[in-house]
């Protein structure tokens, strides 16, 4: 039995999202589905995912973000 506000498990990583590779880490620089709440990792193929660009989520209804 899992009891928690975060939910059970670990999420996965919410797909629609951008990113691009700046120096060693990635940033997320947008999103481009319809789920409202969002799981951002912290890694993708092994590189940290260090930043979030200002304008990510401008034009999305995204209500939540998850960080890993």
């Amino acid at each position: 039995m899992c009891v928690s506000f975060a939910g059970c498990g670990t999420p996965t990583e919410t797909e629609g999202l951008f990113y691009e590779l700046d120096d060693k880490s990635y940033v997320v620089t947008g999103y481009g589905g319809d789920d409202r709440k969002v799981y951002i990792p912290d890694t993708k193929e092994g590189i940290k995912v260090e930043k979030i660009d200002y304008e990510a989520f401008e034009n999305s209804e995204i209500e939540k973000i998850v960080l890993g």
